[in-house]
């Protein structure tokens, strides 16, 4: 029996109008694993498919044995097995792009805080370390001058007075 979870995966990504990177993201995945799954070289966890199936709010069954593009999306099967009305499926579909997109928003503002943070810490670093060069740079000028000074002082007759 054929099942359908590599296209499934593919037609996904596909619909969010995302990457692999985007559906991995959403359920701690790597991009690897994404393609292993597109490419069928390996077969998602139970897990997995219970949190993309739940996600997507597509029953284990449609999302294994039909192709959901061919079913537009799986709206015909839901969790419940009722079929909705045609508006309310449209309504509710667009819902979930929303959901979706607002969930890779906050996703990529997460990531650019966390970027904009290493880089603010880099800089601190980096102006740290050069007023630590400074400060031996001044104290080896200071060491020296003080060394040329006494050096001289002993080099001098003394005066009599």
């Amino acid at each position: 029996m054929k099942n359908y979870i590599s296209e499934n995966i593919s037609y996904l990504v596909t619909k969010m109008r995302g990457s692999q990177d985007d559906l991995g993201s959403i359920f701690d995945l790597k991009r690897g694993t994404i393609n292993t799954y597109i490419s069928k070289k390996a077969q998602p966890k139970i897990e997995t498919i219970q949190k993309i199936c739940d996600y997507f709010e597509i029953s284990i069954d449609a999302f294994i044995n039909t192709s959901l593009e061919e079913n537009d999306g799986g709206k015909i099967t839901k969790k419940d097995s009722t079929l909705n009305d045609v508006n309310t499926s449209g309504n509710e579909q667009f819902a979930k792009e929303l959901q979706l997109r607002d969930d890779l928003i906050a996703f990529y503002k997460e990531k650019v805080e966390r970027l904009e943070k290493s880089n603010s810490e880099n800089e601190n670093e980096d102006m740290l370390f050069k007023m630590v060069k400074e400060i031996h740079h001044i104290t080896l000028r200071n060491d020296i001058k003080q060394s040329i000074s006494d050096s001289t002082k002993k080099d001098l007759p003394e005066k009599s007075v």
